[in-house]
C-alpha cells in the first residue's frame, strides 16, 4: 500500500504540534507491521525523513523498539473496526490526519493518541543528536515542498 509522504507529513505535523520528530513517530504506525515482512525494510523506508542521517546502531535500535511501541499503542486505542477505516482511508491515498479523521475517533481516543505522540516525540528528541535534529528538519520542509 503506498502512502502519500506528504499528507502523511503534514497531518502529522499538525497532529503533533508542528514537530518535525513527530513524523517519524506517525509514519511507524502507518507502516506494514514487522511479523507481516518478509524482510526488514531499510530505515530509511520506514522513516523517509531521515534520509541522509547517519544513525549509530544504538540510534537504529532506539527507533526499532519506538515504532514498535508506537504501532502497538495505536491498535490498543483504536478499536478494530476504526483500524480496518483508518487502513482503507491510507489504501485511498489520504494522508495521516484525513485516515484518522475518518475512522470518527473519540475525544478519549484524540486525546490517548496525542499522549502517545508527545512521549515519543520526547523520546525522539532525546535519541537525536542537534546536528541530526537539524538535517531531519530539513528533510521534513524538502518532503513538504513535493
Amino acid at each position: 500500500m503506498k502512502i502519500k509522504l506528504k499528507s502523511v507529513l503534514a497531518g502529522v505535523l499538525a497532529l503533533a504540534q508542528s514537530s518535525a520528530i513527530a513524523a517519524i513517530a506517525a509514519t511507524a504506525i502507518t507502516t506494514t507491521p514487522a511479523p507481516a515482512q518478509a524482510q526488514i525494510a531499510p530505515i530509511t523506508e520506514l522513516f523517509p525523513v531521515l534520509s541522509g542521517v547517519e544513525l549509530t546502531t544504538q540510534q537504529k535500535i532506539t527507533l526499532a523498539e519506538l515504532a514498535s511501541t508506537v504501532q502497538t499503542q495505536f491498535e490498543q486505542i483504536i478499536t478494530a473496526d476504526q483500524r480496518k477505516q483508518f487502513q482503507a482511508a491510507l489504501g485511498q491515498g489520504k494522508g495521516f490526519g484525513e485516515a484518522l479523521a475518518a475512522t470518527n475517533i473519540t475525544p478519549d481516543q484524540q486525546k490517548q493518541l496525542q499522549g502517545v505522540f508527545v512521549s515519543v516525540r520526547t523520546q525522539l528528541v532525546s535519541t537525536f543528536t542537534p546536528a541530526q535534529r537539524q538535517k531531519i528538519l530539513e528533510n521534513v520542509r524538502s518532503l513538504l515542498q513535493l
